[in-house]
């Protein structure tokens, strides 16, 4: 016999009725013989779990695009609109500051493109593209200076570690509502390591990074308020910014090709 429920639109109300049926069957004793229909009925639960989950994250991300629409940029290459949610959504070119995004910038390594398909300026070497990175950020160029910003912080690849410089860079793209940067910054400050720690402006700028579309700092968030520090901890507001930064990852999937987490 097939298992069946009232129709019902609703899927909580769906579930309890399908539990309600398979432990009546349990408790009657015959299992062997129902095992098809229990088999049945778990399968319609897991339906209903999955469908009460995407409920749930489909009235989170209306709300929270209705507050922090996702911010784009057109390629000027594929045109089409993406995402900035990421430091890896779109890449940056130092002769320019144009950009295209990752794909389009992938299928030119591939090709082996030599110029720059904005400007047309020879690819810099390393040494010639920090040059010219250092020359935007001094120009005032908000991602360049987001690029001095973090590698100081961290050194290599042609920087020193010096973190007054970085907090410098960091500071001047952050006042341009660079979300890069308020992400590195607001994560520097928060933690302490490397200067004083500022707990309250960390926060402050690592959610405004998260309500600027940036992953990684919305992740961020779900961390601390997992682990907490004493009075943080607060595992709904973990789950609520788990769940924004997976569903903005997975329309980032679907439109640069790849997953940023």
């Amino acid at each position: 016999m097939s298992a069946t429920t009232n129709d019902t639109s609703d899927p909580a109300a769906r579930l309890q009725e399908l539990i309600q049926k398979r432990e009546e069957i349990l408790r009657g004793g015959e299992i062997h013989s129902q095992l098809h229909q229990i088999k049945e009925l778990v399968q319609k639960e897991e339906a209903c779990v999955l469908e009460i989950e995407r409920q749930r994250v489909d009235a989170i991300m209306k709300e929270y695009e209705e507050q922090h629409p996702l911010i784009t940029e057109e390629c000027p290459l594929c045109l089409e609109d993406i995402p900035m949610a990421s430091n890896r959504s779109f890449v940056r070119f130092s002769c320019c500051g144009k950009g295209c995004c990752r794909d389009c910038n992938l299928k030119a390594s591939i090709h082996k493109v030599k110029k720059c398909p904005m400007c047309r300026a020879d690819i810099p070497t390393e040494r010639k593209a920090i040059k010219q990175i250092k020359a935007l950020a001094k120009k005032g160029v908000a991602f360049a200076q987001a690029e001095e910003g973090w590698k100081f912080l961290y050194g290599g690849n042609g920087y020193p570690l010096d973190v007054k410089q970085a907090v410098k860079f960091l500071e001047l793209a952050s006042e341009q509502k660079n979300p890069k940067a308020m992400r590195f910054l607001g994560h520097t400050l928060y933690e302490g390591k490397l200067v004083t720690r500022d707990v309250q402006r960390g926060l402050y700028l690592t959610h405004e990074a998260a309500d600027l579309g940036n992953v990684e700092s919305r992740l961020y968030l779900g961390k601390l308020y997992v682990l907490g520090n004493g009075h943080m901890r607060d595992i709904p507001k973990a789950i609520h910014n788990y769940t924004i930064a997976y569903d903005v990852n997975t329309t980032i999937k679907h439109k640069v090709g790849q997953h940023i987490i």
